[in-house]
């Protein structure tokens, strides 16, 4: 099945700063907190510097869904919406994001085409990394991503 997208991406992977960076602080805290962070851990101080760019979702694996629970600002603006509280349901992102819930590790997705972009920018990276239940299961998925022209 290809998602294009990297699953457990190496930092050498990560050409952006931003994306790196992010990277690196969830790294930390995933050490900090024995290879199993949980959304309890999520201290926003950690990544403040990013919290405009970023989107939380939520999985329930009762329903089998993913609900918006976080959208930053800038990631509003860029859009041109803010669907925090809405279930998602692009049937591509849904794939991606089952493939985190299904491996536990995070994903890089590069120079993805926006086919809605009505904006300067036409392309985007993104990385989104797990978040886990008492019992080691994903339960939420935090998302950094940025926007390009090229």
């Amino acid at each position: 099945m290809n998602l294009d997208i990297q699953l457990n991406p190496d930092l050498a992977d990560i050409q952006s700063e931003d994306l790196k960076d992010f990277y690196e602080r969830w790294l930390a805290l995933k050490d900090q907190c024995g290879g199993y962070p949980q959304r309890a851990n999520l201290d926003p101080n950690l990544f403040i510097s990013h919290l405009p760019w970023v989107a939380l979702n939520a999985y329930d694996p009762e329903l089998d869904q993913f609900r918006v629970r976080i959208f930053g600002t800038a990631y509003v603006e860029a859009v041109g919406r803010d669907p925090t509280g809405q279930i998602v349901q692009s049937p591509g992102l849904i794939k991606k994001f089952k493939e985190v819930v299904r491996t536990g590790s995070p994903y890089l997705s590069l120079h993805n085409q926006l086919v809605w972009a009505d904006r300067e920018f036409r392309y985007y990276n993104v990385l989104g990394v797990p978040f886990f239940t008492e019992d080691k299961c994903v339960s939420h998925i935090f998302f950094r991503v940025e926007f390009s022209a090229t």
